[in-house]
């Protein structure tokens, strides 16, 4: 299996780094699986194939393909590191989007921006590394299974709850 084109990543609170690919994967890198040298002058970025995985996308694929990816593709993809959907830790984004899918023809999502006082207080021992995470890259998420019905934001409140509907 191969995988091509990596459209944009998230790291998940473990390291590893997740991406979406134009094949209709998602890919993985682990590099704790290295058993190569991970710095100095052989480290050449091709030493450690064994820290990839691919993970065909869930879908139909084109007809006749022989490589086993997904006609389906996502934009981006973002991982729920801290579980707010209730839904494990270090989730992708895209696949809960293809969760709720198959669960229900609606959804009602609350959206938490970085600016809400309890994310707030969450990344307020570390280093912001999440600068990707955005209202917009999550309606480019949702929007690979889901029209948006409507979104409200919430008074008093920088949150904003989703009423979508699959496609």
């Amino acid at each position: 299996m191969q995988g091509y084109a990596p459209r944009g990543m998230d790291v998940d609170s473990n390291g590893v780094v997740w991406t979406v690919l134009s094949s209709g994967h998602y890919a993985s890198f682990d590099r704790r699986k290295c058993k190569g040298p991970l710095n100095g002058p052989t480290a050449t970025g091709q030493h450690c194939p064994e820290g990839w995985t691919l993970h065909a996308m869930p879908g139909p694929n084109y007809k006749g393909a022989v490589q086993s990816g997904s006609a389906e593709s996502a934009y981006y993809n973002f991982i729920d590191r801290f579980d707010v959907l209730g839904l494990g830790r270090n989730v992708p984004l895209a696949d809960i989007a293809r969760w709720f899918g198959r669960l229900a023809p609606d959804a009602i999502v609350e959206f938490v921006p970085k600016e809400d006082p309890m994310v707030r207080f969450l990344l307020s021992s570390r280093e912001d590394v999440f600068a990707d995470y955005t209202i917009e890259g999550f309606r480019a998420a949702m929007g690979t299974v889901f029209e948006t019905v409507s979104e409200t934001p919430l008074a008093e409140s920088p949150r904003t709850m989703f009423h979508l509907r699959r496609r």
